[in-house]
């Protein structure tokens, strides 16, 4: 039996140099190609795109943020590649510096210039006139937005998509059930449905998640579903000493989901790593300080760290399509992934599937992990090779229509 191993935030896990460093975003390419400029509709359109952006940066900002403002990045690029006009607009803060530098080496794409928009859960009216200044400033064909909430703030009738990758009332459900929800999240549920009801079209992560938003919200046109995959897993060179076990805590994970994860971890492997990808609210502090966990870190981090584990849980069991899932299996990680719908639905015969609620049945994967090899390389390589079939192209080919039908051009015809 090989010997267990207890990871601790380190030299031996940390890299000093990591391979990409945070200011270098040169690693969202190669971008997924699409067709020629020539042959696509979106060829010298301008479309303004919004992103989240919270002022922080680097290994300051959260895991989660990271990873969508790199694939919102990596969107941006796609698009651009087709010869259309990119502006990123960011809601929340301003743009800092560093990611000014990072938005100009980015051909075709250039940040929004005025105010940035407010978000609408933050003042409706404010997020009104910030979303129209910036459709109007940058004379933007189309809008692409991050955000349903977003969409309710639309006064205009530029063609409009939303994209739609989680859901507070559907998180709240999923761990309260029919208990009624506080208004906080009553009020998001509320923007969402306005925003989901408004936009020309929506883009939802997964089939789970476009059908609990048509059973939610009443939609009567089904979202379409886009993966946010736009670029191709890179080369890497797996560590063949491999290291460990590593968790991520993905922000819908409840607390208690963690400290079960915890328990099942110390009769295996001591102690797991965890990326805290989750809201800092207070139950969910108090458990991180009973649990392992690491600080927050870049993506590119994360990514060095991914390559030197030898497996990957995460508990996360929402409707979503989970970015750092596929982060890790195009790391070359061993998966455990709760037996879940949307799970399934990206990664069946690639992962080791485990009951999320069962105490035992993840410590028993954990132990199969560890001690069969064979299993682990098999299920790893079934990964890395749904990784990148993943990244081979359909998304992008479904994207593309989507947004050149919401113009109104015609349907591409361009084999991808």
């Amino acid at each position: 039996m090989p010997e267990r191993i207890n990871l601790r935030v380190d030299a031996d896990v940390l890299p000093a140099k990591p391979t990409a460093l945070p200011s270098d975003r040169s690693n969202l390419l190669p971008i997924l190609s699409g067709p020629p400029s020539a042959l696509s509709p979106l060829a010298g359109r301008r479309i303004l795109v919004t992103i989240a952006q919270h002022a922080r940066t680097g290994d300051t900002r959260p895991l989660g943020d990271d990873l969508m403002f790199e694939d919102t990045l990596a969107l941006a690029a796609h698009l651009a590649a087709l010869d259309a006009d990119i502006v990123l607009a960011p809601v929340g803060e301003a743009f800092t510096p560093e990611d000014l530098r990072t938005v100009a080496r980015i051909p075709g794409v250039s940040a929004w210039g005025g105010a940035p928009i407010t978000a609408a859960q933050e003042n409706a009216s404010d997020c009104v006139a910030g979303l129209q200044a910036a459709a109007d400033g940058s004379s933007a064909d189309l809008v692409i937005l991050h955000d349903p909430s977003l969409a309710a703030a639309r006064r205009d009738t530029r063609p409009t998509v939303t994209f739609c990758e989680t859901s507070r009332l559907l998180d709240w459900r999923q761990w309260h059930g029919d208990e009624p929800a506080p208004e906080p999240v009553r009020a998001a549920s509320a923007l969402e449905r306005l925003g989901l009801h408004a936009a020309d079209r929506v883009i939802a992560t997964s089939r789970s998640m476009a059908a609990d938003l048509v059973a939610l919200h009443g939609l009567t046109l089904p979202p379409a579903v886009v993966p946010p995959v736009f670029r191709k897993p890179e080369p890497h060179d797996k560590r063949n000493g491999e290291t460990g076990f590593m968790v991520a805590g993905a922000a819908h994970a409840d607390p208690r989901v963690l400290i079960r994860l915890d328990r099942a971890a110390a009769q295996v492997c001591g102690q797991m790593l965890l990326f805290d990808m989750g809201p800092r609210d207070p139950g969910r502090s108090l458990c991180l300080e009973q649990i392992h966990r690491l600080a927050p870190m870049s993506s590119a981090t994360a990514e060095a760290l991914l390559l030197r584990a030898a497996a990957f849980h995460s508990p996360s069991s929402g409707p979503g399509f989970e970015r750092l899932v596929w982060r890790a299996a195009s790391a070359g990680c061993a998966m455990i992934l709760p037996d879940t719908k949307v799970h399934r639905e990206f990664w069946q015969g690639a992962a080791h599937f485990v009951d999320p609620g069962s105490e035992h049945a993840i410590a028993a994967a954990l132990r199969r992990m560890l001690e069969d090899e064979d299993h682990r390389r098999r299920t790893a390589a079934a990964g890395l090779r749904r990784a990148r079939a993943l990244a081979s192209g359909p998304a992008i080919a479904t994207l593309h229509k989507l947004l050149a039908s919401t113009l109104g051009a015609a349907p591409l015809t361009a084999t991808l």
